[in-house]
């Protein structure tokens, strides 16, 4: 466990989180839009956690990625990457509110198909090999973390390696909310923000809490948190990491 922790805090010591400006204001009903939380006033360049490691080309700016995969069959929804753009901004600014800064996202999200039927798509080492494959210069060279999106797929979603995967089943209810309640989609977003976490290096709380015990970090009694969810809240805004999941990402 003491090694476990020790890889989370040599991966999420390279990386680092910044700020960006671009948020979109996603409601088209005037009378209920979507919370809006202001953006650090600071520089992008002053955000930047920098790599004061050995290795001077390791790319530190923490950068994510949409794709939108179509397994065999499978049909692209036809405002696809609209939503996932809208989706990414929603969890950009979640994380801004919690850490006053967050991550870039590339607007461009990428369209691929996949050879594969859904049920082979889905399967995480498929999955992740799809994106080596496909994605080298971004996720292999760049580093950038991949918010996967499986078209048609069913089963749970899952984030690590710097990597999110998204199944159909979460996909579909927020693409649907996208299209006629988009005021309302903050509120299906939980589940992504939390396997995002996952993609950056954070462990369950519980599980952070015991490998912390063992370097003598006590986080005491932990409220309902992202990475650790007791209790469902009204949007995603309302979910906090912990003190020590913070300074983990920071």
């Amino acid at each position: 466990m003491r090694n476990l922790m020790s890889i989370v805090l040599i991966l999420l010591g390279l990386t680092g989180l910044n700020a960006q400006t671009l948020m979109s204001n996603l409601a088209s009903d005037e009378k209920a839009t979507p919370p809006v939380y202001p953006v650090n006033s600071q520089p992008l360049e002053a955000l930047v956690v920098k790599n004061e490691g050995t290795n001077p080309t390791f790319e530190t700016r923490l950068r994510v990625k949409g794709l939108y995969i179509l397994p065999s069959g499978q049909t692209e929804k036809p405002r696809a990457k609209e939503a996932i753009a809208a989706i990414l901004s929603i969890i950009q600014s979640h994380y801004l509110k919690q850490l006053g800064v967050t991550f870039e996202f590339d607007p461009e999200v990428a369209v691929l198909r996949s050879n594969s039927n859904v049920k082979d798509a889905v399967e995480w080492g498929n999955n992740l090999n799809f994106i080596k494959t496909n994605l080298k210069q971004d996720y292999v060279i760049n580093r950038t973390v991949v918010i996967s999106v499986l078209e048609g797929t069913s089963g749970d979603a899952g984030g690590s390696f710097g990597v999110l995967k998204m199944t159909g089943d979460f996909w579909s209810s927020c693409y649907d909310l996208f299209i006629n309640k988009p005021y309302l989609l903050s509120s299906e977003l939980a589940g992504w923000s939390h396997e995002l976490g996952h993609a950056f290096g954070l462990l369950h709380s519980e599980d952070t809490k015991s490998c912390l015990k063992d370097l003598n970090v006590e986080m005491g009694k932990l409220p309902n948190l992202l990475m650790q969810q007791t209790t469902m809240l009204s949007t995603v805004y309302d979910y906090p990491f912990a003190n020590e999941e913070k300074k983990l990402l920071l």
